[in-house]
């Protein structure tokens, strides 16, 4: 559309250029975590998921205490189970309770974010193609109100895509430590796969919550985990159905409670494409 040479309007000026941003080395703690990532420099690793690099404070300490704040009277059972399958991990639970560890006297610390680096093979800008982000379950975000985000949780590295992985809501990331092993650990909601394939329209899995159903109502199906099996953050899509979202009184972050099924997004970043897909 242009012949002949650019003509400047104005003389040049005298405008220094811009810093070059140098990514992290992995391990590096000195990042941002109020950012939401980007490359890293470094060795190509399949994956690791750390927590921040400072705990809540005025939270209780203890389990019973803690699990009253958090207002999930199944925690501390949760917990337990989770050591004894740490400890045993070629057995299976045991039917009474005694038989689980006594934590009752342990310290526990909580935090509001974890840090995930995963191996992205289109990222070219970090050596080893090597990405972070971080994933965040607080009771408020900026003032505002709650993000528990939605991760990807490995549980065959064999299997392709979304069928080696598990899709689940983080409701509390926390670590304790007993007989001198540090566990850093996450309370998750769990999602199911709805179907065996992709949805034939959109091209993208179909999660759907787990609940229980009790004297208590409905409540969600959780477990803890530790967080050496969680990959990365996944983004979750409603399914609307025929209603009408309404008006007033829905917030975005109501989303994630109001809905009965969630697509699987690969189209939130290419590294959730390749990922996934």
């Amino acid at each position: 559309m242009l012949t002949g040479p650019l003509i400047p309007l104005l003389p040049a000026l005298a405008i220094p250029p811009l810093p070059v941003p140098q990514p992290q080395q992995i391990g590096d703690r000195s990042d941002d975590e109020d950012s939401d990532g980007g490359a890293v420099d470094g060795p190509q690793i399949d994956g690791e998921v750390t927590l921040a690099r400072t705990y809540v404070r005025r939270v209780p300490r203890h389990l019973e205490p803690l699990a009253a704040y958090i207002r999930q009277p199944r925690f501390p059972l949760l917990v337990r189970q989770f050591l004894y399958e740490q400890l045993h991990p070629d057995m299976e639970l045991p039917e009474s309770l005694d038989e689980l560890p006594d934590l009752s006297t342990t310290r526990f610390y909580t935090y509001n974010s974890a840090r995930s680096i995963f191996h992205a093979p289109s990222d070219i800008c970090g050596i080893g193609g090597m990405r972070r982000e971080y994933i965040r379950a607080t009771k408020s975000w900026f003032g505002g109100g709650a993000r528990y985000d939605c991760v990807l949780v490995v549980h065959d590295r064999d299997a392709p895509g979304m069928q080696g992985m598990h899709v689940a809501r983080v409701r509390l990331f926390f670590s304790f430590k007993t007989g001198g092993t540090l566990y850093p650990c996450a309370l998750v909601h769990w999602f199911s796969l709805h179907g065996d394939e992709p949805d034939g329209d959109t091209g993208m899995w179909i999660v759907t919550p787990d609940w229980t159903h009790g004297n208590r109502g409905r409540q969600p199906e959780l477990v803890v985990i530790h967080v050496d099996t969680i990959l990365r953050a996944v983004h979750l899509m409603p399914v609307f159905g025929r209603a009408t979202v309404p008006e007033e009184n829905f917030d975005a972050t109501d989303s994630l409670n109001a809905f009965e099924a969630f697509y699987v997004s690969k189209l939130a970043d290419y590294h959730a494409h390749e990922i996934i897909y």
